[in-house]
């Protein structure tokens, strides 16, 4: 079985984190149930979806101020990871997105897949839930090449126009070792 995290600091410093829900949980959408966590295990939970990253996608470099949505297999005992957040381990991890707040608009990055779990529309299950539920303003994405097709399927398309910052941000992560098509939701 398939469950689905969201991961997500409060505006606040790291030191007050202890009062965040976090995770949620939610297999159909955004809208589950809130578990409360210690700062302990907000740090556990963040070292975990870190070395998911670097194990998976080293380029992309989480921060703790993204949100960050997580496909994990559940433990055969079918309880739910986010009640027992120790249980969350680097190999329950399926898939992770992270989206980014850039200025008044969203950035989808770090989109990822590990080995085992591909070519199960995991990727595609992903997209729809944070379509569904987190895409609440212009949200960009920053596609290599092979992963266009994949992003349009999702209604991303090629803009017209571009956000400044995003503009700004493109230039900076696109180069000739690994372009990137630059693609806006519709």
């Amino acid at each position: 079985m398939h469950s689905y995290y969201m991961f997500k600091a409060s505006k606040s410093d790291f030191s007050s984190l202890s009062s965040v829900p976090l995770p949620v949980r939610a297999s159909d959408s955004i809208q589950g149930e809130y578990y409360q966590t210690t700062l302990s295990e907000q740090q556990q939970l963040w070292s975990v979806i870190k070395l998911f990253y670097r194990q998976h996608l080293p380029y992309s470099k989480p921060m703790f101020k993204d949100t960050v949505i997580l496909c994990c297999q559940e433990k055969a005992d079918d309880k739910p990871i986010a009640n027992h957040t120790n249980q969350l381990q680097i190999d329950n991890i399926l898939a992770a997105v992270r989206i980014k707040k850039i200025g008044e608009v969203q950035l989808v990055t770090g989109l990822v897949v590990k080995k085992s779990a591909r070519s199960q529309g995991i990727a595609h299950q992903l997209m729809s839930v944070i379509q569904s539920n987190l895409l609440e303003s212009e949200c960009y994405v920053f596609a290599i090449a092979s992963l266009t097709d994949f992003y349009q399927q999702h209604g991303f398309i090629k803009p017209h126009e571009v956000d400044n910052n995003i503009n700004q941000l493109f230039k900076k992560h696109n180069n000739q070792n690994r372009p990137l098509a630059l693609l806006k939701s519709s």
